[in-house]
């Protein structure tokens, strides 16, 4: 609910005091939050632990692993906050003040499209690799990946920075007149443009581009193999062809996945911009507003599991993470083993000592009483 100088608005939502509205949305909130929130935090968390090893030798695990670090933000502002506020049967926004509420919701918008940004970063870091080989050493590398992230980061933050409401009276929002127009009438559209829009159309024709010249790239390179069977390079170029193969599956799951469940969200943003300001508030409109949340949260939790089919070097190095982990922990319960052995050792040489030096006293004291 918010007003602007001279301005009122009738987009008022009852969904926080109707408890009818919440008895088929809040049924996917307790079955599906509670399995994407966890494998969401744990797999994006793990995710950029190993993407940040990687990045060393290639920008686009640094990339993935900004991707990954956006993606755990999200989830744990937008999806682990729902989560919460349904549990607690929407009492968490009366334990924070309204400023943090609006920057909450501002926040959700700056990670979810920050996210898709990233994605078509790391489209045109491939794109570049296949199509200009030789201008790989000087675009993609680490340090133009950092300053790419964080020049489209501040220019997100600044889209949405209108979103957060700095004055309240009788909590309701009181917004300037020209940030009143942007939130209510262009918000919708303007995030419907950088989230799905935008980053989907160049994602498309990279991807196409990027798979045409690597074909191509593929034929002559089997054409000139075929052409020479003695060279003796067939299995560099194998393990090379492999790789590239292997780095372009990655790329096109993440970004299909990323395209597919965006779409339903997508659609709901067109669904409001066509119908204006009339919103309905009954449970079927809830209902359609939380698949739509469920769809979003999925394109940001299920990244760790596409990493793991399409990525050998990602398994691998998970793997050997998870072999050091169990091995760290057998090592830890071996050396408190070996301490509280080493301290008994120690305790029984202590008594065993005392035992002596008394045997010998009462031998002393005897040898003096016969001498007597």
């Amino acid at each position: 609910m918010t007003n602007a100088t001279g301005n009122e608005t009738d987009l008022t939502h009852n969904y926080f005091y109707d408890d009818s509205i919440y008895e088929k949305g809040d049924l996917l909130y307790y079955i599906v939050y509670p399995i994407l929130v966890p494998v969401g935090v744990i797999g994006n968390f793990m995710s950029f632990v190993i993407f940040i090893q990687l990045s060393q030798s290639s920008s686009f695990f640094l990339y993935l692993s900004i991707l990954s670090l956006s993606d755990l933000a999200f989830i744990i502002v937008g999806a682990m906050m729902g989560w919460i506020e349904v549990l607690r049967n929407n009492l968490f926004y009366e334990d924070i003040s309204s400023f943090l509420c609006s920057a909450k919701y501002a926040l959700v918008f700056v990670f979810s499209q920050f996210s898709s940004w990233i994605i078509v970063a790391v489209t045109v870091d491939r794109f570049i690799a296949v199509c200009f080989p030789f201008k790989v050493t000087e675009y993609c590398t680490r340090r133009r990946t950092a300053m790419t992230s964080l020049f489209l980061f501040l220019i997100i933050c600044g889209i949405n920075f209108p979103n957060i409401c700095f004055k309240w009276e009788n909590d309701e929002c009181v917004y300037p007149e020209i940030t009143f127009e942007y939130c209510l009438q262009y918000s919708i559209m303007i995030d419907l443009m950088v989230y799905f829009v935008a980053p989907v159309s160049l994602i498309c024709v990279l991807n196409i581009i990027t798979l045409r010249m690597l074909y191509g790239a593929l034929k002559r390179r089997r054409r000139l193999v075929n052409r020479d069977p003695k060279n003796d390079s067939d299995g560099p170029n194998i393990t090379d062809e492999d790789s590239t193969k292997q780095t372009i599956a990655m790329l096109l799951v993440v970004s299909g996945v990323y395209v597919i469940t965006s779409l339903p969200m997508a659609y709901g943003s067109m669904i409001v911009l066509m119908e204006g300001a009339q919103h309905s508030t009954d449970a079927d409109t809830y209902l359609v507003n939380v698949i739509l949340e469920l769809s979003n949260t999925i394109n940001h939790s299920t990244n760790f599991i596409l990493y793991g089919i399409s990525g050998s070097t990602f398994r691998q190095k998970l793997f050997q993470m998870l072999r050091t982990c169990l091995r760290r922990q057998k090592d830890g319960k071996e050396s408190s083993s070996s301490i509280i052995h080493s301290t008994n050792t120690a305790s029984t040489s202590e008594d065993d000592r005392n035992r002596s030096q008394s045997i010998a006293t009462i031998e002393l004291n005897d040898v003096q009483l016969q001498t007597f």
